[in-house]
């Protein structure tokens, strides 16, 4: 994964947060992407990884 695109990840994650904001993450297809969502403290995830939207708490 890229690390400049990880870390504009990180920084919407963070920021979105700060602002009392529950973050979505679309595009989940592999096992690295899920990681970066759970790095990243993300509220929902949803892609080809999962059918539905799935719920990280």
């Amino acid at each position: 994964m890229d690390s400049a695109f990880t870390e504009v990840v990180r920084g919407i994650c963070n920021y979105a947060h700060k602002l009392g904001k529950e973050v979505i993450l679309e595009g989940i297809e592999t096992e690295d992407d899920l990681y970066l969502a759970k790095e990243c403290r993300v509220d929902f995830v949803q892609g080809f990884l999962f059918k539905e939207q799935f719920i990280l708490a």
